[in-house]
């Protein structure tokens, strides 16, 4: 009753001031609300109601703690404060406010500005109760999470190495090797483990002790079943479009080792006939 009988009485004298040539800022300068003598009441009231009659936000978008005056009521926040009310921190040393977020995902980013994407970035989505996020607040998810989402597994991972958790398991992708017996002019059959061959390397000695090597690719020499190198010493020779091993008087059949057949991942060979430039014996093999 008392504050209607003092909003009553404040009305009373901003009227009789106003009728009386009492400046209206001599009334409410405190408040520096100011209007001129020949204000009406009307106009006055209206302008007022104005003041205390705006806005839309509701409590969840005021931050919580935070009041505001919105359509002539009070309102008291309630959107949480991510970044405070947080108790993840960075490290126990580094007080950085961590949020964790819920999945993670690996595209290629879309700038609608631009229409065009800056590339590839790497996102973690947060997907929990909406709020208030401060500058500098960092979000993470478990490294598994992480992982999954950049398609990380233990077997594209070095051996001894641990990414996001993960231990390697890779110890040389694709590559097989072996050793065979070889004498002269004789076929033998290597089963590589492989589905297919891109290439495969033959490593023996020559006439002089030293390491030779000679490489075959389904590729290599125009397609001719024979491989190049297994010449004497460093130097390496291939068969021409005459099936004549260059730097040699003799025949491919003759210096070089042939490939027979290729079935998968199964190569036929058929070792040298002559003895000129390898020794017979243990010949390491390696496919890819």
């Amino acid at each position: 009753m008392k504050k209607s009988k003092s909003i009553l009485i404040v009305l009373l004298i901003f009227i009789l001031g106003i009728g009386t040539g009492i400046g209206a800022a001599t009334l409410f300068a405190s408040d520096q609300v100011l209007y001129k003598d020949s204000t009406t009441v009307k106009t006055a009231l209206d302008d007022l109601y104005s003041k205390v009659n705006y806005g839309n936000a509701t409590a969840a978008q005021i931050l919580s703690g935070k009041t505001a005056l919105v359509g002539g009521s009070k309102i008291t926040g309630s959107m949480a404060n991510l970044s405070s009310s947080t108790p993840y921190q960075h490290t126990s040393s580094n007080t950085t406010k961590v949020v964790l977020g819920d999945a993670a995902y690996v595209t290629d980013l879309y700038n609608t500005s631009t229409s065009s994407s800056p590339g590839k970035y790497v996102e973690i989505r947060y997907n929990s109760t909406a709020g208030y996020i401060t500058g500098n607040t960092l979000f993470a998810v478990p490294q598994a999470t992480m992982a999954s989402a950049i398609g990380l597994t233990a077997a594209k991972i070095a051996k001894g190495n641990t990414i996001l958790g993960i231990a390697g398991t890779y110890t040389g992708g694709n590559a097989k090797y072996g050793t065979l017996s070889a004498t002269t002019n004789t076929n033998y059959t290597v089963n590589t483990g492989l589905s297919s061959i891109t290439h495969f390397v033959l490593i023996g000695k020559d006439v002089t002790g030293g390491w030779i090597n000679t490489v075959y690719s389904p590729t290599l020499l125009g397609g001719n079943y024979y491989m190049s190198g297994m010449g004497q010493g460093s130097r390496d020779w291939s068969c021409n479009s005459s099936k004549v091993a260059v730097g040699s008087s003799g025949t491919c059949q003759d210096t070089l080792f042939r490939v027979v057949s290729v079935s998968g991942g199964n190569i036929t060979l058929k070792s040298p006939s002559k003895t000129d430039y390898w020794t017979p014996g243990t010949v390491y093999w390696f496919a890819y």
